[in-house]
């Protein structure tokens, strides 16, 4: 077992809420909770937080990261979640990383290069498995799953690497011909591409409340805060294919297969923890309440030169919350009323072209709010050019949605004062700050590296948190959380403001306030303490936002 922890901190919280000059808003209009609720069933955990005055948030981990959520009215039971209001469904929400000669590995990813491919006739069994089948250029494939498993005439075969660990070079495809170990000709009637897996070597997966007692299953717990710990290696396809070559053999038949799996080292055969790991990650989620996770998650790369893009939160848009039919809302018909506006701070307006109709230009700008298209026929890759300041990239992704209004809302973001993302860090080794893909996941990358030397390690904080963009008419993109032993107050606003003052929780009354950043035109009107009456401040800008961070003095 692997230990390791947070900063520990207290999450004694009671109401955020806000007042303006033009009216007063009642505290029970803004955020409160001093606990979050859970419960666990198996690798699955239900985490419920404040969400509204009417409404709490229930967040389901399951499939070691990947989430789903539902609204449920006050006085639910948390057991009962899925009888209410589905906000987000996925199965895919453990971010992978984009390796060089790769392509996605690691989250819920296997490797890319296995084939299957269909040969009439090939004659092979389970006591083929690893032995070695060359295409017309030379390369070698082997037979990674007994076919016994699979449809008539059909085979499952992964290429050898011809390069590194660091630096890999698989063939993409075999070709028409195979060819056996004796030198027989096998025709190839079709190719298909999959992944293969496990190539994700479990070590650590705990929950733990309050980051210390492991959390018993089927009980209703409280605690201030939830530590999941989620650690694991990344192996190297190359090596499991060495393996093979060097072990063939019926005892392995079984072990590979295209469907998704990970495996638990302490469940897996002594040769599979054998294998040399291209990375390690380890996570340590922190759910908190106001709908947040926070997590600090510290990559060790191993294999020499090895270079690749890394995402440490990522969203795909998912659920009951815009389209007339649950479908993902991809391509599902969708309200007339439906919303579904992107914020992006420090990004320019940005054009591209319409991938269905190459003569409409979609046009964007997302430091105002950008409504989405339902339908949207392209995809983007942000980089430099489309910074503000390319030494001040985008750290923050928010997306607002609803029918008709803003209801619902979700950020995602990174640290700006810890880890690679911190201000003074963020030259940014990155080409991509952000994909926007034609289904409108939400893919912010972290940073990237470049030929990395062995034990190169990479630590960033970054946070996922649905909030309530109703809770201050002014300032719609407003939410609360602890990044280590600071609490961060994040909030967007969008129309002028001769003056504003929002109310904090009571427990940072007389915690040292820090500006982590704002836009110019942005007057703070408090000192460098919390006050009991809250923070005020002017804005003479249609579109700003203010960053603060709290600290114990």
């Amino acid at each position: 077992m692997i230990h390791g922890t947070l900063a520990a901190g207290c999450f004694a919280g009671t109401v955020f809420g806000s007042g303006c000059a033009a009216g007063k808003m009642e505290p029970e209009a803004g955020f409160h909770a001093e606990k979050i609720t859970v419960y666990r069933d198996g690798l699955s955990c239900c985490i419920r937080s404040y969400y509204s005055p009417e409404l709490d948030i229930v967040r389901r981990i399951s499939d070691y990261g990947s989430e789903s959520a539902w609204l449920l009215p006050k006085g639910a039971d948390i057991r009962q979640y899925d009888a209410y209001f589905c906000l987000h469904r996925t199965g895919d929400e453990y971010p992978a990383t984009i390796l060089d000669g790769y392509g996605p590995l690691s989250g819920n990813h296997g490797s890319a290069f296995l084939r299957r491919v269909k040969v009439p006739g090939h004659g092979f069994s389970a006591a083929d498995t690893g032995k070695a089948l060359r295409d017309g250029k030379g390369n070698i494939w082997r037979l990674v799953c007994d076919p016994a498993t699979l449809l008539k005439d059909e085979l499952l075969i992964h290429p050898d690497n011809r390069g590194t660990d660091g630096r890999p070079d698989f063939p993409s495809s075999a070709g028409k011909v195979l060819r056996r170990p004796d030198g027989q000709p096998l025709k190839i009637v079709s190719e298909k591409s999959g992944q293969m897996y496990p190539t994700n070597r479990i070590t650590v997966c705990e929950f733990l409340l309050d980051g210390k007692e492991v959390l018993p299953e089927k009980e209703v717990r409280e605690c201030a805060f939830l530590e999941y710990r989620f650690f694991h290696d990344v192996l190297s396809p190359g090596s499991l294919m060495r393996f093979l070559a060097e072990n063939p053999g019926p005892e392995h038949s079984r072990f590979f297969t295209q469907e998704w799996s990970m495996m638990f080292a302490d469940r897996a055969p002594g040769w599979y923890n054998r294998i040399p790991a291209l990375m390690t990650v380890e996570n340590r989620y922190r759910f908190q309440i106001h709908g947040a996770q926070v997590l600090e998650r510290t990559t060790t790369w191993h294999a020499a030169g090895i270079s690749g893009k890394q995402l440490e939160q990522m969203y795909p848009w998912k659920g009951g919350i815009a389209p007339r039919v649950d479908d993902g809302g991809y391509n599902g018909k969708y309200f007339d009323d439906a919303v579904e506006d992107l914020y992006i701070p420090k990004v320019k307006k940005i054009r591209f072209l319409d991938t269905e109709d190459p003569q409409k230009t979609l046009s964007f700008d997302f430091r105002r709010i950008a409504s989405l298209p339902h339908v949207l026929n392209a995809g983007y890759y942000f980089t430099a050019k489309d910074c503000l300041d390319p030494a001040d990239p985008p750290d923050r992704f928010v997306m607002l949605t609803g029918r008709g209004k803003y209801q619902y809302g979700l950020a995602l973001g990174y640290s700006l004062f810890d880890g690679c993302t911190a201000r003074g860090g963020r030259k940014a080794e990155r080409e991509v700050m952000y994909h926007l893909y034609s289904s409108k996941k939400l893919y912010p990358y972290a940073y990237q590296v470049s030929n990395a030397a062995p034990g190169t390690k990479v630590r960033t904080i970054s946070y996922k948190q649905y909030f309530d963009p109703a809770a201050d008419p002014d300032i719609p993109v407003m939410y609360l959380h602890k990044e280590l032993d600071s609490w961060v107050l994040y909030m967007g606003f969008f129309r002028k403001m001769p003056h504003k003052t929002v109310k904090l929780p009571q427990f940072l009354t007389g915690q040292k306030i820090t500006v982590l950043e704002k836009t110019s035109s942005v007057k703070p009107g408090f000192s460098g303490v919390a006050e009991k009456e809250g923070i005020s401040f002017q804005s003479g800008d249609d579109c700003g936002y203010l960053v603060l961070k709290f600290d114990r003095p």
